[in-house]
Parts: structure tokens; C-alpha cells; sequence
């Protein structure tokens, strides 16, 4: 399970599944990769898949550098 979403503009959290019934009115939804927020529409960017790569290939460098020692 994913954690819930939270939006950086009113602070409330959801499940991504809400946000895609936000989305499905859009006419660009289906290449879109902004979240918006179903309480007060508010759209943002999410982590890129980049980022994501790094995020999951420094976690595991680093430990293994941790127990290395």
C-alpha cells in the first residue's frame, strides 16, 4: 500500500485513488503527472522516477556502506 498523499497547499491527505477521480474529468489525464489535490484542486509536481532511482540506490549504498564496518 502507498502512503496517502498529503497536498503542500491546504494539508490534507488522500489516498492516490481519490486523486485520479479528480483527474478523470481532465482531457489530459492520461499523460499527465501532476497530483491534484480533490479538496481544493490544487496541482502539483510528484517525485520524479529520477529522483525515485536515486533516492532507492543511495538508501542502499549507504547501508551498505554502514554495515560494512
Amino acid at each position: 500500500m502507498t502512503p496517502p498523499l498529503t497536498c503542500p497547499l491546504c494539508g490534507y491527505s488522500f489516498e492516490r485513488l481519490d486523486q485520479e477521480t479528480v483527474c478523470r474529468r481532465c482531457p489530459l489525464a492520461l499523460r499527465c503527472n501532476l497530483l491534484c489535490c480533490p479538496r481544493c484542486r490544487y496541482e502539483w509536481a510528484g517525485e520524479s522516477s529520477l529522483v525515485n532511482w536515486f533516492k532507492r540506490n543511495w538508501s542502499k549504498r549507504k547501508n551498505a556502506l554502514t554495515h560494512s564496518f
